[in-house]
């Protein structure tokens, strides 16, 4: 049976068309469906039937431009990298070699995120170390960090010996002192990290020295050259001193003065309000070694009256009127008071009484009881 060639052409559209129909877009699905900026996006494209010769599958990713995937048969794809930020909408469609779209077009999102910083770590430089150390005595080290993020925090230092770390703010490319004292001599080593305030924290490369410490040098003590005349002062650890040494309670603070003529070692009074009355007050001085010294007792009358001196020249038993009060040497004497001492010599009446130096005007007088008047007590040493 022959067919009629005008029976042919029809047929052979019939079957285009239904190929046409039966191709379509199954499936879209992209991955990840969230990723920061910059991440590549993979594009999938499923088919329902392959397609037809000439056609093609594209997608605009969200930027406005199709793009042709990749593929064979009834699977396509696109991998694409995507740096603006945002929920972004993505169109999937067929089209023919001439550009026109086959069916209808296939929509999605995916999400775009901001990226997180990157955080680098700070930089830490040793500015300045003391060269030598010494035990007992402050050290300083000067650091300085700098962070390219602006995010520095602090530099933490370990001084190497027994106590904690030291942590100071830091400023970025500030100067920053640290100070320290070793209570002992010996080597030690200590190092320095500055840190930020990134997430996670970041440290520096530690920065490191070793310091040897020495003990103090002892500072040698020089007498002055012993006076002949005059009066010397004493230190409270006994040694001489200077005319210019003052008054005090450390050891090497002027405490006692010094007769050159008799030897005679006297107490000197720190204030003017230290003074005691207490006859039997060289209990406490011996208890201390006042001076270096624990033989101090009360003065007799003779050596008593030999600190009396008046300002118009001494009398046999009183200044003159003229003669400034107290009747002593204030330089050597400081806060003296114008009033009568206790001596240790008996008076007339048996050892009952005892004799009084009166230094408002130098003169001295008998019949005092021990336990009987209130005077003033300056002990005396040899």
């Amino acid at each position: 049976m022959m067919i009629h060639s005008k029976f042919i052409i029809p047929l052979m559209f019939l079957v285009v068309n239904v190929a046409t129909a039966a191709t379509k877009i199954a499936s879209v699905n992209v991955t990840p469906a969230t990723a920061t900026a910059g991440a590549i996006f993979k594009f999938t494209t499923t088919l329902t039937a392959p397609l037809i010769v000439g056609d093609k599958v594209k997608i605009n990713v969200g930027s406005g431009t199709l793009i042709a995937m990749t593929g064979t048969e009834t699977q396509y794809s696109l991998s694409q990298a995507v740096f603006t930020t945002g929920v972004k909408k993505y169109t999937v469609g067929i089209y023919t070699s001439r550009g026109a779209l086959r069916g209808v077009i296939n929509t999605g999102t995916y999400k775009v995120t901001s990226a997180d910083p990157v955080n680098h770590a700070p930089t830490l430089t040793l500015i300045s170390s003391d060269k030598t150390a010494t035990a007992n005595t402050k050290y300083t080290v000067t650091l300085n960090a700098k962070d390219v993020d602006a995010n520095l925090n602090a530099i933490t230092m370990n001084w190497g010996d027994s106590t904690s770390p030291q942590a100071l703010t830091a400023t970025d490319s500030k100067d920053l002192v640290f100070s320290h004292t070793y209570a002992t001599s010996g080597d030690f080593a200590w190092s320095a990290t500055a840190t930020d305030k990134g997430s996670p924290v970041l440290s520096s490369k530690s920065v490191s020295k070793i310091i040897a410490v020495s003990n103090p040098v002892p500072v040698e003590v020089t007498e002055p050259p012993v006076k002949t005349t005059g009066y010397t002062k004493i230190a409270n650890n006994g040694l001489r001193l200077p005319d210019t040494a003052i008054l005090g309670t450390a050891q090497t603070d002027w405490a006692c003065t010094k007769d050159n003529q008799s030897g005679l070692i006297w107490q000197v009074k720190t204030s003017a309000y230290s003074w005691e009355y207490n006859f039997y007050a060289e209990t406490n001085a011996n208890a201390k070694s006042l001076c270096g010294k624990n033989d101090w007792r009360l003065p007799t009358l003779n050596e008593l009256n030999s600190l009396v001196y008046c300002s118009d020249g001494k009398n046999e038993n009183s200044c003159t009127s003229s003669s400034t009060s107290p009747a002593i040497n204030t330089t050597y004497f400081p806060n003296s008071q114008s009033n009568g001492f206790w001596s240790s010599s008996f008076g007339t009446y048996g050892t009952s009484t005892v004799w009084v130096v009166n230094f408002s005007d130098g003169s001295f007088s008998y019949g005092y009881t021990k336990s009987g008047q209130a005077f003033f007590i300056r002990l005396v040493s040899r």
